[in-house]
């Protein structure tokens, strides 16, 4: 990466944190120093929109359809279980997560 695309390096954390020209408003860091921040407008929209029972929804949607194509797996002679495991992970998280989300009413 080149440097001419670098306002300047940041030192925040121990990591080094590039100060990018994006034309975006500079956010300010905990240390007070400012970096612009190319994804804000994806994060401001991901605070607004992606509330608990919309991501736990988005879970259980991935979750079973990869809870069965790793049991299908599974029965053939292919190695189907990373697919089982993290679909029922998925699946249990988000029917967790809704029923949580269900007592609250």
């Amino acid at each position: 990466m080149p440097l001419s695309t670098f306002s300047s390096w940041r030192n925040f954390a121990g990591t080094c944190l590039p100060a990018r020209r994006t034309g975006l408003p500079p956010r300010e860091l905990a240390s007070g120093e400012l970096i612009a921040m190319p994804g804000g407008r994806l994060l401001g929209w991901a605070r607004r929109n992606l509330t608990e029972p919309r991501i736990a929804v988005a879970l259980v949607i991935v979750g079973a359809p990869a809870t069965l194509a790793g049991a299908w797996l599974n029965v053939l002679p292919v190695p189907g279980f990373p697919v089982l495991a993290i679909g029922l992970a998925a699946l249990i998280t988000g029917l967790t997560m809704l029923g949580s989300w269900a007592c609250r009413g």
